[in-house]
């Protein structure tokens, strides 16, 4: 596919080579995915309604790694130009609000699942607003521009996936205690360092603030390794292997006997 930057930045080629397979394993994965949650054996009345949060969260992955975004960058930046509706940053929140809202209910019913019988509702009202205020935050970074609010956003993932790991720990489901460990560590060791290194750079320029119709707006094209180098190792486990991860725990919620 011919680039739409009228110059190649300085390792373009990695970049457009990571961008051109990003699209088709994340979609390939996020199939994959879908077909063994439609065959897997339901059990209990709460499969039923996991089953729609899989397809959903693994649908959305596939839709967004087609046109990544460029977070870490200020203003966000994007490889190519496939199409000005969904390269804004707006609407990829849009669709990032509709999959990962569906990964935190997946995350609420996992820990409601395979909670003890005093336990059920503390996890459902703890998860519930973990998820509500992450997806909060990310809106406000996203509406002004701030790099901040994705830092904290990401704080409140990191809770949410260590509190799956440790449970899954608990319950001996080791895959669930290695997708959402690793989730969690790279949450710390990646995400939330880039964010806070976003702020405090923004913040030296003076230029954190962005209209909200900035945000509507298509971002400009940068193919520039330098550019792309702090969100390409999360945006590639995000869109890969994420949607594995809501398969392992739609699996192991098919096993439980706790009824919705």
């Amino acid at each position: 596919m011919a680039r739409t930057s009228s110059k190649a930045g300085p390792g373009s080629s990695v970049v457009h080579m990571w961008h051109d397979s990003l699209g088709f394993l994340s979609t390939s994965q996020a199939l994959c995915v879908a077909a063994k949650a439609l065959r897997t054996e339901s059990r209990t009345e709460l499969t039923q309604f996991a089953l729609p949060l899989v397809l959903l969260f693994s649908a959305s992955t596939a839709i967004r790694s087609w046109n990544p975004i460029a977070w870490a960058a200020r203003p966000y930046k994007i490889v190519r130009c496939r199409g000005r509706g969904m390269s804004s940053p707006i609407a990829d929140q849009c669709v990032s609000h509709l999959g990962e809202s569906a990964m935190g209910v997946l995350m609420c019913c996992y820990t409601v699942a395979t909670a003890d019988k005093d336990e059920p509702r503390l996890y459902l009202w703890l998860s519930v607003l973990i998820a509500a205020v992450a997806r909060a935050a990310c809106w406000c970074g996203v509406v002004n521009g701030y790099a901040m609010p994705h830092a904290a956003e990401e704080a409140c993932w990191t809770a949410a996936a260590s509190t799956v790991a440790i449970r899954g720990r608990t319950l001996g489901h080791a895959e669930i205690t290695v997708f959402f460990g690793c989730w969690a560590l790279c949450l710390v060791v990646v995400d939330v360092p880039m964010y806070v290194r976003a702020a405090l750079e923004n913040a030296k320029r003076g230029d954190c603030k962005v209209a909200i119709l900035k945000s509507l707006t298509r971002p400009p094209v940068d193919d520039s390794y330098d550019t792309w180098k702090d969100d390409m190792p999360w945006l590639t486990l995000y869109f890969v292997l994420g949607p594995w991860a809501a398969l392992v725990l739609y699996q192991r919620i098919a096993e439980t006997p706790w009824l919705l």
